[in-house]
């Protein structure tokens, strides 16, 4: 229907503004430790893009994971990247194709923290992986609308 497109283009529009002016706050981040270098890869996983972002000091962000069909790929694009350990992984929403991945990931790597954003209206495979998270002892941190991350949780060894 009508509606439901609208609210489809809504809220992908919503998506992509965040993951913009996510990277955009890390990018400004990124001043504070201008004699080293910020990396940022925009890696392709399918329907979707995977964003690692590699900060001056070493520590590394991945946003997304694409779906469980691309998991392989991923891995190879972080592996051959010289990746081994993500100290922060964000899922920007839970639709497979943005969360799939980190069930392969999570075996292959290991991970410091977990960004959500609250949403539990998900696919099917995002309560398991929120456990699997939780088996691992890997924090996962509530994020929301409007709310600003400005502390060492976004990054750090």
């Amino acid at each position: 229907t009508k509606m439901a497109g609208r609210n489809l283009l809504v809220s992908n529009s919503r998506i992509k503004r965040w993951s913009l002016l996510t990277l955009f706050f890390l990018l400004f981040l990124s001043h504070a430790y201008a004699q080293e270098t910020l990396r940022v890869h925009i890696i392709d996983v399918g329907y979707a893009d995977a964003v690692l972002i590699e900060m001056p000091d070493r520590s590394t962000m991945l946003i997304d994971s694409g779906g469980a069909e691309t998991s392989l790929r991923l891995a190879q694009y972080l592996h051959k990247a010289g990746i081994q350990k993500i100290n922060t992984a964000v899922i920007t929403h839970p639709h497979e194709n943005h969360f799939g991945g980190f069930k392969s990931l999570i075996n292959n790597f290991s991970f410091d923290r977990l960004f959500i954003n609250g949403d539990m209206n998900a696919d099917e495979g995002y309560r398991e992986l929120l456990d699997l998270f939780k088996e691992k002892n890997i924090p996962t941190i509530l994020s929301y609308h409007n709310h600003m991350l400005q502390d060492q949780r976004l990054y750090g060894k």
